[in-house]
């Protein structure tokens, strides 16, 4: 009977993807393949040491079952510096990120700021690292939530594929979200999971102000954790579960709700774990999925980067970054700062509006008409770039890491030279008690400052007083990845670390968790991968070195890519 019941079961699941299948144009896999499939589940900013408290708490029992079985095992890897998803996935995807500095920057030359999150920027990102890296890993697969997508045949939600083309031929969307249709439950369960997350935040917002405890100011957070926390995340997982039916290779799901959650609460907050809980339940879809495909697929699930728990630089002593600076270098010279979670007034608007004028360029028209009016409304001038003139500086807040670019120059300053253009402001920084390093350049090699000691980053290490180094779990490795970061020609000409007190880091950013810099558990993503698979991840130290280890997983040999003439630009 259970034997007769479960074919009925297969043949109804079978049924429904063909029908979504053969809407869309998409492959069906025929007969048992023996080649298995990859399915790639990133749990985004779930650092090893928080799911190792996780899993202690019990607040991932699909993950906690699939460890204790022995079929899967865990293992700890280094992401590198900077611990950030962009050049996180450009390594793990192309095998390369050399000169990638985190999710913002700028260059000096033209004022121009650059935004991982704006799909013209992510776009102009792939098109960088893979000019220069190797094959995509995920080329002739699909890719969901990603910033870049690996050369996927099928992208949704990926942010560099987000142009017109894409959004008028996203079958992948559209099958996802037909699948609701086939499984009516989804239509009422959804909607209404969606109103009681909206629900639980407005509540957790309320607890905080009764007890004191701390918590950012949301506006309109509660509606966008929902929609990334429960749409984004059952569309992705119902598409994911369409591709194994039809028997793609390779699978890459990027469930951030939980980086977007502890950066507002903290990585280990109730919400964070809320969260979660969510992503295990998706999990378990996908697992149980597999075992219906034709196709055999092996699951691996991993992470991007870490999260630190935080504490926020304007909140903890008074005033911005900016308004530091300004202090110490006069108000004859302007300050601008950009700081993605801060929209306060006319001068954060104008980064917004940066990006909303180049998402127009990419829209259908009356889409972007729409857009146009809205963005004019708000803010009256174009906003695109910071003037690059002499007397500007500009900061650009990374969570953990400060990018400091002192105009006047098309190049980067060295430490003396701003020394002498403003006297006083890399000792004023270096005191501060919100800085734990600053990173510059002498004599073209990297040079970095903490309170009590200085090191000089060359073919060996100088240190002068107490070694900066010595603060992280492996100062050597940290040696190596701050001076490849201190070298790359888009850093700032000056870079801040944020301090570490009682086991928080600063941020710069308004964030209750943070990432992006190195040291704590923002460095040590995770792994987990069957038992029975060879997989050595300790000579790991950059993502860029987990490529050949993920092309061996998934059966493509990593070969150079041929390099495009003249080479990919990082900004236009």
């Amino acid at each position: 009977m259970a034997s007769r019941l479960r074919r009925l079961l297969r043949w109804l699941l079978e049924k429904r993807y063909h029908v979504l299948s053969h809407l869309f144009g998409a492959p069906v896999a025929g007969e048992a393949q023996a080649q298995p499939g990859s399915v790639f589940i990133q749990v985004d900013a779930l650092g090893y040491d928080n799911l190792l408290a996780v899993l202690k708490r019990g607040g991932m029992p699909h993950l906690n079952a699939l460890l204790d079985s022995g079929e899967y095992q865990l293992e700890r890897w280094r992401c590198g510096l900077p611990s950030d998803t962009p050049p996180v996935q450009s390594g793990l995807m192309y095998g390369y990120n050399e000169d990638l500095v985190g999710f913002y920057w700028m260059d000096k030359s033209t004022g121009r700021r650059q935004n991982c999150a704006n799909p013209p920027h992510a776009k102009l990102l792939e098109e960088h690292v893979a000019a220069r890296g190797e094959p995509g890993l995920l080329s002739g697969g699909s890719s969901y939530g990603t910033i870049v997508s690996g050369n996927a045949r099928k992208t949704v939600f990926t942010v560099s594929c987000l142009d017109s083309y894409h959004l008028h031929n996203a079958y992948g969307l559209l099958g996802a979200l037909l699948f609701a249709v086939f499984k009516p439950q989804v239509l009422v369960s959804t909607p209404a999971r969606f109103m009681w997350d909206v629900i639980r935040e407005m509540l957790d917002f309320l607890d905080a102000r009764r007890t004191g405890r701390l918590r950012r100011r949301e506006g309109f957070f509660p509606i966008t954790r929902a929609i990334i926390n429960i749409i984004f995340r059952d569309v992705a997982t119902a598409g994911a579960i369409m591709d194994m039916f039809c028997g793609l290779r390779t699978i890459y799901v990027s469930y951030l709700g939980y980086d977007v959650v502890s950066h507002h609460n903290g990585p280990l907050s109730h919400n964070a774990l809320r969260t979660l809980k969510g992503i295990d339940r998706a999990i378990g879809r996908l697992r149980r999925a597999s075992g219906w495909c034709r196709r055999p697929y092996r699951i691996y699930i991993l992470s991007d980067h870490g999260m630190n728990p935080a504490i926020i630089f304007h909140q903890e002593y008074g005033q911005p970054l900016s308004s530091y600076i300004s202090s110490v270098v006069g108000d004859q010279v302007a300050v601008d700062e950009y700081d993605a979670d801060r929209y306060l007034g006319r001068e954060q608007l104008s980064p917004l509006n940066q990006d909303l004028e180049e998402m127009e360029k990419h829209l259908p028209r009356s889409v972007a008409g729409l857009v146009h009016r809205i963005r004019t409304f708000v803010y009256h001038t174009d906003g695109y770039r910071s003037p690059v003139g002499g007397g500007r500086i500009s900061v650009i807040d990374c969570s953990p890491i400060a990018h400091i670019y002192v105009h006047g120059t098309p190049y980067r300053l060295e430490v003396a030279e701003i020394g002498r253009v403003h006297p006083g402001l890399v000792e004023a920084l270096v005191s501060h008690p919100g800085v734990g390093l600053l990173m510059g350049l002498e004599n073209g090699r990297v040079v970095l400052y903490s309170k009590d000691g200085r090191a000089v980053l060359g073919d060996r290490i100088e240190v002068e007083g107490n070694n900066p180094l010595l603060q992280f779990e492996e100062p050597d490795l940290a040696a190596q990845e701050i001076k490849r970061f201190g070298l790359t020609p888009l850093s700032g000409d000056l870079i801040l670390f944020g301090a570490v007190h009682g086991g928080l880091t600063v941020c710069f950013q308004n964030q209750l968790g943070a990432h992006g810099s190195v040291g704590g558990d923002q460095s040590y993503p995770f792994f987990i991968h069957p038992a029975g698979i060879d997989v050595s991840l300790d000579g790991v130290t950059t993502a860029a070195e987990m490529y050949p280890i993920l092309c061996r997983l998934v059966g493509m040999e990593a070969r150079q890519a041929e390099v495009l003439e003249p080479s990919v630009p990082l900004i236009r």
